[in-house]
């Protein structure tokens, strides 16, 4: 897809109804989703049709455009392992709808895989950072941290999950920071360990904050509570 049909297809985009996405997801399909994804052209396509079609609800024509990318499982590699074509997958993930599911679904299995290579774990980092609570524990139970801690690119993947984790299980997060905290010496030679390392050691100082203020406003609390009934 050249610049200018590209441009003309994002007009049409911009202008859709929620009655015209289907004409326009299968005109994306017959061009061929996965030569789009791979192209720096039809890739700024795709992606507006995500959000275009998040933005009126029309998750059917979301799943047509990924099933179509799922098709050929060595496509939808190429795809993720491309430095556009990733931004596809993400932009279905962010979702949070039955298309984001499907995809997540497509890729459970290879999540540590996907975790250490360049472009694909973009995608992983982006089910832990945006997906819901019970799909990211789910994700987590196939990720093993400690492969990923001196991966060149799996340790933004351990990052990722260190700052969800943050929010989602505080105790968690305190285990895998502290534990990694403590093998400082380990990493500081290995700048993507030490890079692990430090955001580690900055959320379980915010932690440590978190608690620090709410045992206060418990102390606080219950002087209060004895102070008014004496």
């Amino acid at each position: 897809m050249d610049a200018m049909d590209a441009s003309r297809f994002c007009r049409i985009l911009e202008a859709a109804s929620v009655f015209d996405l289907c004409d326009l997801a299968q005109r994306l399909i017959r061009h061929g989703v996965h030569l789009l994804a791979s192209d720096p052209e039809g890739h700024r396509v795709l992606v507006l049709f995500c959000n275009r079609a998040y933005e009126l609800s029309r998750d059917a024509d979301l799943i047509s455009i990924y099933d179509e990318l799922t098709k050929n499982r060595q496509e939808l590699g190429q795809s993720l392992l491309n430095e556009l074509g990733n931004h596809v997958v993400q932009s279905l993930i962010c979702l949070q709808n039955e298309a984001s599911k499907l995809a997540i679904a497509s890729l459970k299995g290879t999540l540590m895989i996907l975790s250490k290579i360049a472009y694909s774990h973009f995608v992983v980092q982006s089910i832990f950072r945006n997906s819901d609570d019970m799909t990211v524990l789910d994700c987590f139970k196939e990720i093993n941290l400690e492969e990923l801690v001196t991966n060149p690119n799996g340790h933004f993947v351990h990052q990722s999950i260190v700052r969800r984790f943050e929010t989602l299980d505080i105790e968690l997060c305190r285990n895998i920071c502290s534990e990694i905290v403590s093998r400082k010496f380990d990493f500081e030679l290995h700048d993507p360990g030490y890079q692990v390392f430090l955001t580690c050691k900055s959320v379980l100082r915010k932690i440590g904050k978190i608690c620090d203020h709410t045992l206060f406003d418990s102390v606080f609390s219950l002087f209060l509570h004895i102070f008014t009934f004496l």
